[in-house]
């Protein structure tokens, strides 16, 4: 068990399991959009290139955020620090928030891709 659900475990059955279907729903959600990226990385290149970024973004650095984005959904249900879990995960989701920010700020039309063709814009 992690370090972060074990601080759950003292505060009662309850939170105990809140925190295991927090964990496992954010792990999930995060397996599912990296494996959207993966295979279909060219709308997320698309909505990049919208907002105008280098270049070298391509279909590498795409691919290697979506693995990232399903390496971080797995580390968060095996146990490991909740130091490294939380600050991973903190770093990925402020990156990804300023992306959002920003596209829509600019007022972005295309869509991230993140979860396939599941959501459209």
């Amino acid at each position: 068990m992690s370090e972060v659900l074990q601080q759950f475990e003292g505060s009662g059955a309850f939170w105990a399991v809140v925190a295991h279907v927090a964990l496992i729903a954010a792990s999930a959600l995060l397996v599912l959009s990296g494996t959207a990226k993966l295979a279909a990385p060219r709308q997320l290149i698309a909505a990049l290139t919208e907002l105008g970024a280098p270049a070298w973004v391509g279909l590498p650095a795409v691919r290697i955020l979506g693995a990232g984005e399903i390496m971080l959904g797995s580390i968060l249900v095996i146990p490991l620090p909740a130091t490294l879990v939380g600050l991973s995960s903190l770093a990925f989701g402020i990156g990804l928030a300023s992306l959002g920010a920003v596209g829509q700020l600019r007022h972005a039309s295309r869509p991230c891709g993140c979860f396939g063709s599941l959501l459209q814009k």
